[in-house]
């Protein structure tokens, strides 16, 4: 009985040990399983963290191009130094009020101008032209100089005039989308405020 006993118990043991390590098989698989899930969920959380954030940056980005542009007050004053009191004067903002955003940007433009006159002792003058828009508007800011003779100034110092005022308004932030020769010119110098570019247009027009 004992002997019995002892082998029973051995047979057992045996028994035991063998299907613990079994167990430890299968509790194993499961847990590499459970690791991968869990790597797994991170990914996705991790992608989806990151859409998330794409979105809001999309969103401030197209939040920012439809809000109304201004002058700050450094974009004021670049704007009379460049030119002169002299040159202020007898320059223009043309813009359309055909789109209200526009021809409020075209009017801080104009007001600036005749604050750089008034300083230098001129004559508060219009400075606001209107241009009327047909389907080939331009879109942006343009720099445009008079072909006219009839300036106390010759064609080739108002053409450096204008890439001159283009670089200063560029320096202090206003994107200019070019400068152009005008055979009538409003001014000396025109400053054309056209609408915005749609967003789009934008990231098409800024691409490589």
């Amino acid at each position: 009985m004992v002997i019995y006993g002892v082998a029973g118990e051995l047979i057992a043991d045996g028994g035991i040990f063998l299907f613990s390590k079994h167990l430890q098989t299968i509790s194993d698989a499961e847990v590499a399983k459970l690791n991968n899930e869990a790597g797994e969920a991170r990914k996705l959380a991790g992608e989806a963290v990151e859409r998330a954030a794409n979105a809001d940056l999309a969103r401030v980005k197209l939040e920012a191009s439809m809000m109304w542009r201004h002058l700050s007050e450094k974009q004021q004053k670049i704007l009379c130094s460049a030119l002169s009191p002299k040159r202020a004067n007898q320059s223009m903002i043309l813009s359309s009020p055909q789109d209200a955003e526009a021809w409020s940007y075209a009017t801080e433009f104009a007001d600036e101008l005749r604050r750089c006159a008034i300083s230098g002792g001129f004559a508060p003058a219009g400075h606001l032209g209107t241009s009327m828009w047909s389907s080939n508007v331009r879109f942006g800011i343009w720099v445009r100089f008079s072909k006219n003779p009839n300036w106390d100034i010759n064609l080739t110092s108002r053409e450096r005039m204008a890439m001159s005022l283009r670089k200063a308004l560029e320096d202090a932030g206003v994107k200019i989308a070019g400068v152009l020769t005008m055979e009538d010119a409003s001014g000396l110098i025109d400053i054309y405020i056209g609408p915005k570019l749609p967003p789009h247009a934008e990231e098409i027009a800024d691409a490589p």
